[in-house]
Formats: C-alpha cells, structure tokens, sequence
C-alpha cells in the first residue's frame, strides 16, 4: 500500500546514542511547527525527521510515509488482527481502515504535539495500545481520527464526507469528551466522573479510544511539569483504571495502574519492583515448572487447553500489600499465577478437582466465579496450592481455570462482546439508542446490583441521569428532565433563587427546557429576582422544589409578620395610642417586668398576621386599663386557615394586589400546579377566605359573579 522507501539524508558526523537522536528530533520539530504548511511539507521531502522513544517515525513526503521497524509493525498488526476477524466484519473493512488511516495522515501533517512528538507518532502510539484488547473496526477508525476535529480544525460534517458518519459523529463525541475538567476530590465525585464518562461518550468505543489515547499520554510524561505528571497519573488510576474495570478491559486496566503508581510513587514502585524482580530470580523456573506439572495432569486425564503463567503486576502487588499490612510479597498467596483454558465449563470443574487430589489446596482460597459471576461478567474458578514447585513446597501458586470464551471477556472485556455492536453504527441521529446500549450491556453483565462500592459504575442507575458541563468544564449530575432551574440549584440556592434564565450551548432557552447529557449550561441571574409559586412549575428535581417551597414559607412568613405589625400599629391609632417602635418595646409589657424577644414578638405579630389572634385583643394586653367596647371595629385580615396549602402570596397576584393573601382549593388542587394564571379564578367564600380554582370546576358554577377576582401570575 505504501511506498516505504525515501532518499538517504547526506551523510554528515553526528553524536551518537538515543538521547542526541531525541534532542535534535525535539529541536527540529520545535522550530519546523512555526514554518508554514508549504515550508514545512518541503522540508519533509528533503528530510527524515526522527521522533525518540515507542512511537518514532519519518515522513518523507506529503503523500508517502516511511515507517520505522515500530509503526510498520503496529499498522501491519492491524491488519493481521482484522484478518482474523474478517469472519464477523464487513468486506469493506481493510477500505475502512485504509481511509482512516489516510485520513488521519494527512490532516495531521506538520502537526506537532507539546513535547515535540509528531500528532501522528501519538495516534499510531495509540493504535498499538488499543491493539490489547481487541477492538472492532469502527473502534480502530475512531482512534485514528480522535485527532482530526480538535487539533487538526475539520468539522464533523467535513469528516462525515470523507469517512462516514458513523465514524465522524463518535469522533464529535470523543472531542466533546475534552471539555470536561476531570477533577474530583471526593470518592463521590470520582465515581460521578466515571458515571458521566459512560453517559457523555453515548458509544462504548468512545470510552475505550479514550482509555488508550490517555494511556499514550501517561507514557510520555518525560520533560513535563511534576504537578502535570502528577494530576494526570491520579486522574488515571481514579477514573480511568476503574472505568477500565468495570467494561473488564484488564490488559489495559493493568498497563494504566503500573504506570500512573510509577509517576505517583516511584520509590514504593521501584522498592515493590526489585522485591518481585528478586522473588522471581529466587524461583526462575517456577511457572515453567508448575506449567509442566499441570500440562501433565491434564495429559493424564485427557483434558485439551493452554496454560499461560504470569507473574503479578507492581501496582496490584502493592495495593494488596498495604490492604493486607503485609512487608514483603512473598507473603501474598497469588504472586506466582497460572491460567488454565480449557474447551468447556464442566472441564473447568474437573481440572479444578484433580488439581486438588494432586496439590494441597490453601484453606479459603477457593471462589467459583462460574457459578457466581462478578459485576462486569468475568468467570472463573480460582484457587491457591502448594507443592507443585520442588524448590520450595510451600510456595502458594494461585491458578484459574476457565473456558475460551470465559478468557475472552477477562482479558478483553466489553471490547469481546456483541453487545457494542449489535445496535449498528451510532449516528447523529440516534443519541437516544446509547440508552438502549447501556440498557443491553445491562444485560450483558448479570448480577449488576451487587457492584463494590469501590470501584464500581451501576449502568441501570446512570440510565436516569443526565450529565451537564458548567462553563468551566466542571460536571453536574441531575435526574432526566432536569431543567435550567434545576441545575441552577444544584450549583447553589442563591443561585436558584435570583436566576432568571439560561443559555445551553450558547443560545437562549426558557427555564422549562429539559436537559440532555452533554449540554454546556450557563445560568443568568438577577440580584432583585426571588422565586415565586410559579417557580415550582420549572422545578423537577426534589432538590429544587424543596428549596423554593422552604424559601416561599420564609417569604410567606416575613409577609404575614408585617401586615401583623400593621394591624396591631392601626390597632393602636385607634385608641391613640402611638405605633410600635422598631424594637416592639411596647409588647414587653405583656411579660409585665420581663423582656420579650425578638422573636417571641414575631411570632404574635404572625399570628395577628395570620388572624389566628386579633389586634385589638392585643392592644387590650398591653393596655389594660383602657375601656375598649366589644364592638369596637378594627380592620382585620382575610382569614387563611392555617391547614390550607400555600404556594406563598407571590405566586399569583390576586384582584390586583399583592398582599392579599389566599389558599388552593383542595378541588382544583392538581390542576392549578399545571395550568397557567389565565386558567385560574378566585372565589371568596361566604366565611370570606379567597380560594383558588380553574376557571371549568363545577364548584364554583352559577356563583355570585360579585364574589370573582382576577388572578395573574407573578414573574
């Protein structure tokens, strides 16, 4: 397909050795970046340009490319790999990834990353780390155009052109990916950050093209800031090596644990390192042996399949350690392993019984993940023996037997599944089915209700939520049909309170538009603005709603609180008397020589407020000796009986005044939190209450129309 072939540079004395290849390489790309494209694409015709380390390469021309030893063979394994898979894919599929591949060529020529790397040295870097578990075609697409939308300026539809798509909207999803600032201090916010991953990404494969292209980048840390390093390798083991996990992708989990332990704690990695480098030269033929030693159990009684043997990696070494308190990992009972694959799931159960007639099995090492599978589908029976290495019949030797297709899954996880593929191509008009998608792998993975707390994302619970990104990148996790209003609470109830509107993705939407995953939210808000009753018609989330009702009952109180003052304050005019001062000092004489508080005093004004007291039994107390007859006449409120329900006097205004206060009929009481004012009456009873109706109840037909006041709704 290529032509691999390019002019030799002149030959000239140079020093040698890798880091003097890696300087000039550096060099060189730093100062060809500022040259533009034309100067830049003639340089490459003159020149090889060499960059260091797992993902060096040269280019020699604008339309041909000259590998080193490393891509040639990460692009040949490609094929290999699509070779073997030709049965399940398409015909089209080498044509696929030929136009990728060329896509991804040219649109990130002269494109240089921070560290000097080539952009397409990173995206085959990445290709090649994808490679370990397995994906699909589509899968292998997406990772060789992750790059084109966002560092190489071509929009969604440009790509969709060129490859499809299919392939150009995941590429879109993935790019989106990178406005989210991954960062969490609390576990909580670390397994929001993975739940949000899963639901933003709307693909499986996106997820799995984001944990290879942030493994790339753990691997080539070198040279950068130590807070850089440091932020990267914990968001790695957090999120990602978890996420990893959980979609049971281990070869990747493992890769992404060792490397980010190594950058956080190098001492420890190296220390747990060279004690696992000494245990293994102390026994170096010990998964050799206990491979023969199975291989002829299996020979005795007939039983086909493969062994594999690996030692444990440093992270998982350590992290078991400090669970345990252990000092040493020789003390651990799995840091020598076998892995047995054998042809069916009753052979698993017999080799798992002649390993145990022949080799003493350690007591409670014994778990049968056949017969109860953990969270992400994995299955397999493990156990620990002794005896089976010469040297030192006490060694523990940790062995899982399971079945070829048992093996698939724990090696390869999601990745070995039908259940990323059986949907069909994920295109900008199917959003919606990553909901179905999630919902099959749902199903996929059994049990999925008893997930460890740890390190654990619940696919059925993350289904009804919906993932939003503040302006910051920040994440927020709300309930489906969230609204703005919604959101705004969930950054604060100061927030909530005075906010006004909203723009979601940069355009203007009313407060009851419903929230999609992905949406970038920003929140306008007004100093003077407080919520009111209609408030509640935006609000869905228990969240929201209980803070404007507990907001509309301080209102509501504050209100009554004052007309009690009034009350009492034309109360005391009419006897001629002076009003209350600002201290209501006049009310302490109803605890004789005692001082009434402040809000002992609040809350008789509320009750006059509310007309569960009167003002004139009020002003009798603090005057005693005044003569005031029984007919006196004071003015007095509108009885609100205090059982009725409240939406608070500023959610309508009713008759045109504010401050006068009214209740729900119980009759109307569903239909008014869903109708508008313009549907509403209010209707004074002959115990002169004002109550609330639609306009169509039967209650209140052929009523005296004198009795009727306007009802309006308040912004």
């Amino acid at each position: 397909m290529v032509n691999n072939t390019c002019s030799a540079p002149p030959k000239r004395r140079r020093k040698s050795g890798k880091k003097a290849r890696r300087i000039r390489a550096v060099k060189k790309s730093r100062l060809l970046y500022h040259r533009d494209e034309a100067a830049w694409k003639e340089n490459l015709l003159r020149e090889r340009i060499l960059c260091y380390d797992t993902a060096s390469t040269f280019l020699c021309s604008m339309n041909q490319a000259a590998y080193t030893p490393h891509l040639e063979r990460v692009y040949n394994k490609m094929v290999k790999y699509l070779g073997h898979q030709k049965s399940k894919e398409t015909d089209d599929m080498y044509a696929r990834l030929e136009r990728a591949f060329a896509v991804a060529y040219d649109t990130s020529l002269g494109h240089v990353r921070r560290n000097g790397d080539m952009l397409f040295s990173h995206i085959m870097q990445s290709v090649d780390l994808l490679l370990l578990i397995k994906p699909d075609v589509m899968t292998m697409e997406v990772m060789l155009l992750h790059e084109t939308i966002k560092s190489c300026g071509l929009t969604e539809a440009t790509l969709a052109e060129r490859v499809g798509p299919a392939a150009a909207h995941l590429v879109q999803r993935f790019t989106e990916l990178k406005k989210i600032r991954l960062h969490a201090d609390t576990q909580e916010e670390v397994m929001q950050l993975r739940e949000m991953l899963l639901v933003l990404a709307e693909d499986v494969r996106v997820i799995l093209v984001k944990l290879a292209t942030r493994m790339s980048g753990l691997l080539t840390l070198e040279g950068t800031a130590r807070e850089k390093q440091i932020r990267l390798a914990k968001e790695m083991l957090e999120i990602y090596a978890p996420l990893a996990g959980r979609l049971g992708v281990y070869a990747l989990k493992v890769r992404i644990e060792d490397e980010a332990f190594r950058v956080l704690h190098p001492k420890l990695y190296q220390k747990t390192a060279s004690d696992l480098q000494l245990l293994n030269e102390e026994h170096p033929d010990i998964l050799l042996v206990c491979k023969q030693e199975i291989a002829q159990l299996m020979q005795h009684h007939k039983l086909s399949g493969k062994i594999y043997g690996r030692i444990k990696s440093v992270y998982s070494t350590a992290h078991k350690m400090h669970q345990k308190h252990f000092d040493h990992p020789a003390e651990l009972y799995d840091i020598f392993a076998l892995r047995i694959v054998v042809d069916t799931k009753e052979d698993c159960y017999r080799l798992l019984g002649y390993v145990h007639e022949q080799f003493p099995p350690i007591a409670g090492r014994m778990k049968d993940y056949i017969a109860s599978p953990k969270s992400n589908n994995y299955q397999s029976l493990h156990t620990a023996v002794t005896g089976m290495y010469p040297g030192n019949d006490m060694l523990p030797v940790e062995i899982q037997i399971r079945t070829r297709a048992m093996d698939d899954v724990a090696e390869y996880g999601i990745a070995s599944h039908g259940a990323y593929k059986e949907m069909g191509s994920s295109t900008p008009d199917h959003g919606e089915l990553w909901q179905q998608k999630l919902a099959m792998i749902n199903r996929e993975f059994k049990r999925i209700g008893r997930i460890p707390a740890d390190d654990s994302t619940d696919f059925s619970r993350i289904i009804d939520k919906v993932f939003v990104i503040t302006p910051k990148g920040d994440v927020v996790a709300l309930p489906r049909h969230s609204t703005p209003l919604d959101f705004a609470y969930a950054i604060h109830s100061e927030v909530g309170h005075h906010c006004i509107g909203a723009t979601v993705n940069e355009k203007a939407v009313p407060l009851s538009y419903q929230l999609k995953t992905g949406d970038v939210v920003s929140v306008v808000t007004r100093a003077s603005h407080k919520p009111t009753g209609t408030s509640l018609l935006y609000a869905k989330t228990p969240n929201a709603r209980s803070r404007i009702q507990a907001f509309l009952r301080e209102a509501q109180r504050e209100t009554f609180i004052e007309r009690g003052r009034k009350l009492v304050d034309q109360a005391l005019a009419s006897v001629g008397k002076e009003p209350l001062d600002p201290s209501m000092s006049q009310l302490d004489a109803l605890l004789g020589d005692g001082e009434l508080k402040i809000s002992g005093k609040e809350r008789l004004l509320l009750k006059v407020g509310k007309s569960a007291t009167t003002a004139l039994s009020v002003v009798r107390k603090i005057y005693p000796d005044l003569r005031l007859g029984p007919d006196r006449k004071i003015l007095q409120a509108t009885v609100v009986r205090p059982e009725q329900k409240q939406y608070g006097e500023k959610a309508y205004i009713v008759g045109g005044d504010p401050a006068i206060p009214y209740a729900l009929a119980k009759c109307c009481d569903q239909k008014i939190a869903s109708c508008p004012a313009t549907d509403l009456v209010a209707y004074i009873s002959t115990q002169h209450t004002i109550r609330l109706h639609h306009k169509d109840c039967v209650h209140i037909r052929g009523k005296d129309p004198k009795r009727f006041l306007s009802v309006q709704g308040r912004i």
